[in-house]
Order: C-alpha cells, then sequence, then structure tokens
C-alpha cells in the first residue's frame, strides 16, 4: 500500500541496498538507517 501511494519505492530492498552501496545507508540489524543524520533530517521535515 506504501508503494501504491508513492510513499516507498516499487522495489524497496533493492532501493535500500543500493543505497547502502552508495554509502547514503547503512545496514542495521534487520532494517536500515541512513548514515548522515543531515539526509535523515531533510526526509523527516518534508513529510515523506
Amino acid at each position: 500500500m506504501a508503494v501504491a501511494f508513492g510513499i516507498l519505492p516499487p522495489r524497496p530492498r533493492k532501493f535500500f541496498a543500493q543505497a547502502a552501496d552508495c554509502g547514503l545507508m547503512i545496514r542495521d540489524g534487520e532494517g536500515y538507517r541512513f548514515l548522515h543524520a543531515e539526509i535523515y533530517d531533510y526526509f523527516r521535515s518534508s513529510g515523506r
């Protein structure tokens, strides 16, 4: 449902894995988190 509303990309696992490969996110247990607080703050404040 989140994909249908544009909240997540069509293939979230692949997206997060590619973001980790580029150094934007890191694997954290079963999920991912942003490597830099500035990126996290940007998406948090954008309402998405």
